[in-house]
């Protein structure tokens, strides 16, 4: 045969021009000369079809490739209709997803300055499995069953919440009124994280705020923001991560676009969190009278102020050092619970992290324990010197979190202060990190003239929604009295006698607590008033020192979803 005479060079450019994966097969079993051609272990041909479909994994044999590209393919080309993620078939669809979404962007080079911005095969492949199944059509989709879902299929939908949110893939909503509970309920019931140490992110309760804004953005008769959202330019839509995922420290983007939502009367809060899910009719209060219908938010990294100590007692804002410390050392595991104190109750801290009230209980044994005869006896000097506990460093700024401010425009302009930091891997998939913010808005009187078109005004951190008992006389009778004609004060480091650590909140701040998705370019969470319930004892519908404010105390009235994409 003539391919047995030609140079195996020869042959792998002939294959080179094979369009379909059968007829790579078909010119693979011709004869020997095409086996080796294209099987060889010195072969190119499996490194140049992986790098067609996929991302180029770099330090991978040609070897590797082959198997790895044969199994996605043989995955690609089967259809996968997806119910709760726990049969063979929608395993395997879950698992690529998976591997699809991690490798992504594998042969960028972040060195390498380009104008153009990188593109991924991945990311094409993603996309057309999303046309080619139903998995974002599954969010909350009524099943006949009562099993739960698994939690890779909804770690990956609300992954692709950019696509979820893209009015040309005509993914329908359901379970609104489920997601509609959900994201007005306490924190307590669902809180951000499931655990104490911030290590598991709750990611049924986002994929509800994702759900409820999906429903709002892409609903034509319903949807407060549907109108507004189909007006927005291609660049001002949510959109797919731009760069690899990678786990730890990263500073997310500028520029971003997004709205919140909330029940106008207090006593539809109480009546939503008591009945079921649809049984009665809730409407929805989203400001659309903003930039585009949406809300504007610019973030300064560059320029952090002095973190108050009131914004933290309500925040939580920085990592707690065992957080901090695992996640340099990722091979550590916390503590089984059995070795916790349970005696108290657990409490939320911030919105909606659980931990415990009481301090770690001691272990040091008051008397010798009684130990069988083939376990040796710890030393006499082991109960009188236990080992030492060296508690964990504090957590530094820029380091183990990214202190940041920010500017925007609501129904009026406003600043926030807040932090950045990484979370653990998520079922895989790194590049998680929680973000919390204070949002305040400046005074009426001292708000300067802003157009929807105009920046929002320099972000200076504004005392006058704040007291503190430090304050020189002077310096709060010359604030109240004759502020600057730009209408902003200037900031309290550089205001003689200023103490943050003595700041107390007024109304008018807002507090926001949320995650990041990997990428940086989708992030919702849960906002909540500070002062919702103060001066109000526990029992009475609010938080107050009595009933644990700042810490998910009282019933939380003030609360509801936010979700914002990156614009830049």
């Amino acid at each position: 045969m003539a391919f047995n005479i030609l140079p195996i060079e020869l042959n792998q450019q002939i294959v080179s021009f094979l369009p379909d994966d059968k007829d790579l097969r078909s010119f693979d079993l011709t004869c020997r000369q095409t086996h080796d051609a294209i099987s060889s272990q010195r072969s190119s041909i499996w490194r140049l079809r992986f790098a067609q479909l996929f991302d180029l994994l770099p330090h991978k044999s040609s070897i590797e490739l082959k198997r790895k590209y044969q199994c996605r393919r043989k995955i690609m080309q089967k259809s996968c209709y997806f119910k709760e993620g726990h049969e063979p078939t929608e395993r395997r669809y879950l698992e690529l997803f998976r591997d699809l979404i991690v490798e992504s962007f594998a042969n960028a080079n972040p060195d390498r300055k380009s104008i153009a911005k990188p593109t991924s095969n991945n990311l094409e492949q993603l996309l057309r499995l999303v046309k080619k199944s139903d998995l974002l059509h599954k969010l909350f989709y009524p099943q006949s069953g009562k099993g739960i879902p698994d939690p890779l299929l909804q770690t990956i939908q609300l992954l692709l919440t950019h696509w979820s949110l893209d009015l040309s893939l005509y993914c329908p909503t359901y379970g609104y009124h489920i997601s509609q509970k959900a994201v007005y309920s306490h924190p307590k019931d669902c809180p951000l994280f499931l655990d104490q140490h911030m290590r598991v992110v709750n990611v049924e309760f986002l994929l509800h705020i994702a759900n409820f804004f999906k429903y709002h953005i892409t609903h034509k008769d319903e949807g407060i923001l549907n109108y507004d959202f189909e007006l927005l330019s291609h660049d001002k839509k949510p959109k797919a991560w731009q760069k690899s995922l990678e786990q730890g420290l990263s500073k997310p983007g500028s520029k971003w676009m997004g709205s919140y939502a909330y029940l106008h009367d207090p006593a539809d809060m109480v009546l939503i969190r008591d009945i079921e899910a649809g049984d009665h009719v809730f409407i929805d209060s989203i400001d659309t009278d903003t930039t585009d219908g949406f809300q504007t938010l610019t973030l300064d990294f560059d320029n952090p102020m002095p973190w108050p100590l009131a914004f933290e007692h309500h925040l939580r804002s920085i990592p707690p050092p065992a957080l901090v410390h695992a996640l340099k050392n990722p091979l550590l595991k916390p503590r089984p619970s059995s070795e916790k104190a349970t005696t108290s109750p657990t409490h939320v801290q911030g919105p909606g992290l659980r931990q415990q009230d009481s301090p770690r209980r001691s272990f040091a044994p008051t008397t010798t324990p009684i130990t069988p005869p083939a376990t040796p006896k710890p030393p006499p000097n082991a109960l009188l010197f236990p080992p030492k506990v060296f508690p964990h460093p504090k957590p530094k700024p820029r380091l183990d979190y990214l202190p940041f401010t920010g500017s925007g425009i609501d129904a009026e302009p406003f600043h926030c202060a807040g932090n950045i930091h990484p979370l653990p891997p998520q079922q895989g998939i790194p590049g998680w990190q929680r973000i919390t913010m204070m949002k305040y808005f400046a005074p009426r009187s001292s708000v300067p003239s802003t157009t929807a078109t105009s920046p929002p005004p320099a972000n200076p951190f504004n005392p006058s929604f704040f007291s503190s008992s430090s304050l020189s006389s002077s310096t709060s009778s010359s604030s109240s009295s004759s502020p600057p004609s730009s209408g902003f004060f200037t900031p309290p480091s550089d205001v003689p006698g200023f103490d943050f650590d003595n700041l107390e909140l007024e109304h008018g701040c807002w507090a926001y607590e949320g995650v990041v998705l990997p990428g940086g370019m989708v992030m919702l969470g849960r906002w909540w008033s500070p002062m919702d319930g103060v001066g109000v004892v526990e029992g009475g519908g609010g938080g107050g020192e009595e009933g644990g404010e700042g810490e998910g105390g009282g019933e939380r009235l003030c609360t509801g979803p936010w979700v914002f994409w990156n614009v830049d």
